[in-house]
């Protein structure tokens, strides 16, 4: 496509060239990043439950710095008028730079709804030996409380990932070429 149109609210903001109006929609995303999680508007749900920041460490290091290959822990504060909550599902969208969905980290699949959590506190979720490239990738927060959506933020924070050494060689895959690592092994056989 040559053309594109960019709509908010349902008005259109921008209408051209297609990469100029990418280009003006990856921009929005970055203003919306730079309002405190707690702060921002932009949010669906009943509020029966409302991320309030999120964070992602370094679970290897146990430090701030995030890198390809390492344990990170992204870390969800919540908070609600509850003091306790039942049945909630909790789910993490990673984002790549033109804003396309890379993976879900949701605990359904893997441990099925939390029954019972305190009405204020942090979800954390582990991801052993990261596998994304060196680069920044957004954040998408969504929580569901008795199968109705509690909180559900776009875009609510960033996680730069930095270079690191995934493959335990100190050598790293050409810029450019991709977003995630993968392990594999190269033979030759005759």
């Amino acid at each position: 496509c040559a053309r594109g149109i960019l709509l908010e609210g349902g008005r259109v903001t921008a209408d051209g060239a297609a990469g100029a109006v990418v280009q003006q929609y990856l921009r929005t995303l970055e203003t919306l990043i730079t309002t405190p999680l707690a702060a921002r508007r932009d949010r669906t749900g009943t509020g029966a439950l409302r991320f309030e920041s999120v964070t992602v460490r370094n679970a290897s290091a146990g430090s701030g710095l995030v890198r390809s290959g390492d344990d990170v822990e992204p870390s969800i504060a919540y908070q609600s008028d509850q003091p306790t909550l039942n049945n909630v599902h909790v789910n993490v969208i990673i984002h790549g730079p033109l804003d396309e969905q890379l993976c879900q980290l949701s605990s359904g699949p893997q441990r099925g709804d939390f029954e019972r959590i305190p009405g204020n506190g942090a979800f954390v979720c582990r991801i052993p030996r990261l596998p994304f490239e060196a680069g920044a990738y957004r954040i998408t927060v969504y929580s569901t409380v008795n199968a109705d959506i509690a909180d559900w933020v776009m875009h609510a924070a960033v996680m730069d990932v930095e270079p690191g050494d995934y493959f335990g060689t100190g050598r790293m895959n050409d810029e450019g070429q991709g977003h995630f690592l993968v392990t594999h092994h190269w033979d030759v056989r005759a």
